[in-house]
């Protein structure tokens, strides 16, 4: 979970190849705190489920990715998408089966 006090402003990128991936993965980082604020689909396909550190610190992509189960982090300071994290899902990303329909 996020500690209450941060807004972390997250956006997730389907890269997986799985339709509804992004959509799925928004409503696991909201219901765990995360200020999803788009979603959509990734320009290209991607093997491994990227956490792009945008801006600030790196401690908040740590967290995503014990949210997730998966992933890397790497950084990629990018300040005109104006979110801190963008999540791209790759193929090992598995949603949990609660949320899977």
């Amino acid at each position: 979970m996020v500690p209450t006090s941060d807004r972390i402003l997250v956006e997730v990128l389907n890269g997986s190849g799985h339709r509804g991936a992004a959509r799925i993965a928004t409503r696991v980082l909201r219901q765990a705190g995360f200020d999803v604020v788009y979603f959509g689909n990734a320009p290209a396909d991607v093997d491994t489920t990227l956490v792009l550190v945008r801006r600030g610190s790196a401690e908040p992509a740590g967290w995503i990715l014990r949210v997730l189960n998966a992933g890397v982090v790497r950084e990629s300071p990018d300040t005109l998408r104006r979110v801190d994290l963008t999540v791209v899902l790759g193929p090992d990303w598995r949603p949990p089966a609660e949320f899977v329909p």
